[in-house]
């Protein structure tokens, strides 16, 4: 089933983690990154994107089809096939808790810094 959380704050993010499956981000808009993202891959939750989120280069180092078009129907085809095969979330979820978590905020800065400083170069 799917129950949509709603807001929280700061303090609230390791139980709100703890209840999710699997975090959902179906943009259907260009971002520029997504921090949540990053946190709930940090609480080793699955994440499922369209294409048009830039997290979705953290999403394809650990699962590649967890990064679809922002088409509907695509969405849709994917949850479906979770929810059909949800051995998916568990390898997923094995593959976030067994790799190192380096992301952060502060390397994320440097990164777009370093990108926009070479483009003005």
């Amino acid at each position: 089933s799917i129950n949509y959380k709603g807001v929280f704050t700061q303090k609230d993010l390791k139980a709100v983690f703890n209840e999710i499956d699997l975090l959902i981000v179906p943009s259907l808009c260009k971002e520029t990154f997504s921090l949540i993202t990053l946190e709930a891959i940090s609480f080793g939750v699955p994440v499922l994107l369209t294409n048009n989120v830039g997290a979705k280069d953290v999403v394809l180092e650990y699962d590649s089809s967890f990064v679809v078009s922002s088409t509907k129907l695509e969405l849709k085809t994917k949850i479906k096939s979770i929810l059909e095969q949800p051995t998916q979330l568990s390898l997923y979820n094995k593959k976030i808790l067994e790799n190192e978590f380096s992301h952060s905020i502060d390397k994320h800065e440097r990164e777009i810094n370093t990108l926009y400083t070479n483009l003005i170069s």
